[in-house]
């Protein structure tokens, strides 16, 4: 196993205990929805995997294993009493049979085996609670008690999960912002790797054309600026990658020191069309059975006029909240489709430039300085688009966190 769970504190447990001050006091209904299943012992993060990470090996994970363990050793003492209680009972009657088999086998009394058998049958009976005589009824009380203290078990472990299911939401959500921001942080990476490449070509061949006399001391200066320019923006956005990197990671149940292991899996990818065939009014509805505040809302009590007043007022004020939030929402997918589709346009036609300037400059038709322009454009433009694409990925996830999970951000 790669991971260690961190247990000292870290950027990411700073970051956690933050969340876990800002979400944990509210909380909803709890409901699990069923998750695909990831390996979590790897050191590749899939998007979707964020949550189940959370939960096992976050700080708010690790507070609910415990605050449950806790919790559950008294009830879980009184069970282990109830069920050696009930043992010894079981052990007395075993024993008993042991002896009155021993004596039906040693008789030649037919009327004596009989009588031996029916005494066996009724002590069988009493071993599962049933049958007449003392030790049946003892058995069936204790067999009671352990089912009702397992139920006891089973409800406390919901309450202790219904306390913590909103924080690590909160949590999980806020994680995977970071992934999404972790990407377009590559994104601008490897623009910045195209141009330092094409700036280092520029700069070696100005240092070629000044040597056979074609090209200035100056413009060579200039180009080995650029170079070094953009060779230190690359250095500062690395450094916030790696930083960025820390905080997931250590978040998630890295270390410091096994943190850089970590590989990003990829985002979902969702088609343009995605608001096709989708009802803003039906998702508005599943928002809002998802939503903590419409839940808080809820359970305002009625006993008077005023709480009934209350109540009344608050469910309303948070369901214009919520249609509010989510028509945002679905405003904001159409956009980023509509930006997506003229990125990608741009990017097609800076791309047709690019190729018909290489046909030139190997020609020797297009100067140098505009030939890089160009190739720099090209790269902008896709660079722009993919981001762009990005853009669009992440105002569905949002649209669909707030359809499923009743993740809005309400004033």
């Amino acid at each position: 196993m790669m991971r260690v769970v961190q247990r000292g504190s870290g950027r990411g447990a700073m970051l956690a205990a933050l969340l876990l001050c800002l979400f944990l006091p509210s909380q909803t209904a709890f409901s699990e929805t069923a998750e695909a299943s990831y390996d979590l012992t790897d050191d590749r993060i899939e998007f979707l995997e964020v949550p189940e990470l959370v939960s096992e090996y976050s700080i708010l994970g690790r507070m609910e294993k415990q605050t449950i363990s806790d919790s559950m050793a008294p009830v879980q003492n009184v069970e282990q009493e109830l069920k050696r209680a009930r043992q010894e009972i079981r052990d007395g009657l075993s024993d008993s049979i042991e002896d009155l088999r021993t004596l039906r086998a040693e008789t030649d009394s037919p009327e004596l085996r009989a009588a031996l058998a029916g005494q066996i049958s009724a002590l069988e009976q009493a071993k599962d609670g049933r049958g007449e005589g003392l030790a049946a009824p003892m058995v069936k009380q204790l067999t009671e008690s352990l089912k009702d203290t397992r139920r006891s078990e089973q409800n406390a472990v919901r309450a202790i999960q219904a306390g913590f299911y909103n924080g690590k939401k909160q949590f999980g959500n806020a994680m995977q912002g970071l992934f999404y921001t972790y990407k377009g942080m590559e994104l601008t990476e490897r623009l910045l790797r195209q141009q330092c490449e094409l700036y280092r070509q520029s700069y070696e061949k100005a240092v070629k054309q000044q040597a056979l006399g074609t090209a200035t001391a100056l413009s060579v200066t200039e180009a080995e600026g650029k170079l070094r320019e953009a060779e230190n923006n690359l250095g500062k956005l690395q450094d916030g990658m790696d930083k960025l990197l820390r905080t997931l990671g250590t978040s998630l149940g890295w270390t410091t020191l096994s943190y850089r292991n970590i590989c990003l899996g990829e985002l979902p990818d969702y088609p343009l069309n995605y608001l096709e065939g989708r009802s803003l009014e039906t998702d508005i509805a599943s928002a809002l059975q998802q939503n903590a505040e419409y839940g808080t809302a809820q359970r305002i009590k009625d006993a008077d006029f005023t709480k009934w007043d209350q109540r009344e007022i608050s469910i309303a004020h948070v369901s214009e909240q919520v249609r509010l939030e989510m028509q945002s929402l679905w405003d904001a997918v159409g956009q980023k489709a509509a930006a997506e589709t003229a990125a990608e346009t741009s990017a097609e036609l800076a791309r047709r430039k690019k190729e018909r300037a290489e046909r030139m400059e190997n020609l020797g038709l297009l100067g140098n300085a505009e030939y890089s322009g160009l190739q720099l454009d090209y790269i902008s433009k896709e660079n722009a688009a993919l981001q762009a694409r990005l853009d669009y990925g992440q105002a569905v996830f949002r649209y669909e966190q707030a359809v499923h999970k009743g993740m809005l951000t309400l004033e």
